[in-house]
């Protein structure tokens, strides 16, 4: 075989190996982001599935926390949390949301350490402030990252980007596109 079509015949190979690793590497990402798709509308689906329940008009306050368990406690502040959005005020703090919901900062910190999810105040108030954004950035497509973050509770873009991306594992536009990409958009 002459030199030149053997040339010929292995550059036709290569290009056509590299065809092939490059087809198997796009459905393998594709896959990947289906995954990581699913798992993130599972995600932001429970917590609109939770906000959905407490659509119902508030219980009477007076005297239920005092009688709830520690399990009931926590159900009624996540409600009141929820129905409140108290999680969005930038400034907040624990002895401002005790007081808010007639607890001391001793029994509404001590339900927090109870629950495996939070074990924190601020850790409560970061998943809390997370799956709002996740909303905002899956129903407004047309909001700006700064104002999700500021609409989120945070106080500035980077941190909200830096927590988003180490907690969610994507960054916030990122998010938002494999979102779109999926069709998981519904209001």
């Amino acid at each position: 075989m002459p030199r030149n079509q053997l040339l010929i015949l292995i550059i036709i190979i290569v290009v056509f190996a590299v065809f092939v690793v490059a087809l198997c590497l796009s459905f393998r990402t594709a896959r990947q982001i289906r995954s990581e798709n699913t798992r993130l509308a599972d995600l932001v689906r429970n917590q609109e599935q939770r906000l959905q329940a407490l659509a119902a008009p508030p219980r009477q306050e007076a005297g239920i926390s005092a009688s709830l368990s520690d399990d009931g406690l926590m159900e009624w502040i996540d409600e009141r949390m929820d129905q409140t959005r108290l999680y969005l005020q930038k400034d907040l703090d624990l002895k401002t949301a005790a007081r808010e919901f007639g607890l001391t900062q001793k029994r509404f910190s001590e339900a927090l350490k109870r629950d495996e999810r939070y074990g924190s105040f601020p850790e409560y108030l970061t998943c809390k402030r997370l799956a709002y954004a996740c909303q905002l950035l899956r129903h407004k497509p047309y909001y700006c990252i700064d104002s999700i973050a500021s609409d989120a509770g945070f106080r500035a873009r980077k941190t909200f980007q830096t927590v988003f991306k180490a907690r969610i594992g994507t960054t916030p536009s990122q998010y938002r596109e494999r979102c779109a990409l999926s069709g998981d958009r519904e209001s």
